[in-house]
């Protein structure tokens, strides 16, 4: 069914196995059956599941985790109003700063409080990051009915213009934790509120590194760009769901 197929390929991420040992998982561990809804005669071997997984488009898991984000902010008291924006290189050639070459693609993520990741974009290219910062604010408008309060973002999004655009959208505070030649004045804070933001924000490393680590996000195994959309949106929504059983939310 479609949901043993989406039940395997949150399992598969979850453990952050190959197909290979979700097969045999499967085969081997009853738990691990009654999660997926498999039906007993059902053994699926690893170029089944392969086949079938990846069938799954980027489209339908970005769907699933804004509906999940919504049943969670609807149902519990999970708050919309703080947001933490990054980026991390996944192929493109991509250049960070004065740092070495890499190649992949540029992943634009935000979280929220909680930690749930509330945004996700695989740019293409090299773009400035600068010029996507705008596009969450806007994003988490049209997703979510609501711009947040408060924005912490990586410096090198750092703008004044992305100060003034971000006001403009309804946001009270836009902060970025490196000043990057923007003085306390010029992003409409107090010292202690932008430490206060600062530290809210260095959160989504930990994040960053769970997604990783834990949920295979640090190396996409699907060919292909939409393969590879569809890979890094399966890590966030399994890592949200997880989030979500953690705090009590499921």
């Amino acid at each position: 069914s479609l949901e043993s197929i989406f039940r395997c390929l949150l399992l598969k991420q979850m453990l952050n196995v190959s197909y290979y040992k979700l097969a045999f998982h499967l085969a081997d561990s009853q738990t691990y059956r009654t999660f997926a809804r498999l039906r007993p005669s059902c053994f699926s071997g690893k170029s089944a599941l392969q086949a079938t997984i990846c069938r799954i488009s980027p489209e339908t898991l970005a769907q699933i985790s804004r509906q999940l984000i919504l049943h969670c902010a609807h149902e519990w008291p999970l708050s919309l109003d703080s947001m933490r924006i990054d980026f991390d290189p996944h192929t493109d050639i991509i250049v960070k700063g004065q740092r070495k070459v890499q190649y992949g693609h540029k992943v634009n993520l935000a979280t929220q409080a909680e930690g749930f990741v509330t945004y996700l974009k695989v740019e293409s290219g090299n773009p400035a990051d600068s010029s996507l910062f705008m596009p969450v604010l806007e994003a988490s408008e049209k997703d979510y009915g609501t711009p947040p309060r408060k924005v912490v973002a990586d410096g090198d999004y750092a703008s004044k213009a992305n100060v003034i655009d971000g006001r403009k959208s309804g946001v009270d505070r836009v902060v970025f934790n490196k000043r990057c030649g923007l003085g306390f004045h010029a992003m409409g804070v107090k010292k202690k509120t932008f430490e206060r933001l600062r530290n809210f924000r260095a959160g989504v490393e930990g994040k960053l590194s769970e997604l990783m680590r834990a949920y295979g996000m640090a190396k996409a195994t699907w060919k292909h760009r939409d393969g590879f959309i569809a890979y890094v949106w399966s890590c966030a929504l399994s890592y949200n769901v997880m989030r979500m059983v953690r705090l009590g939310y499921g």
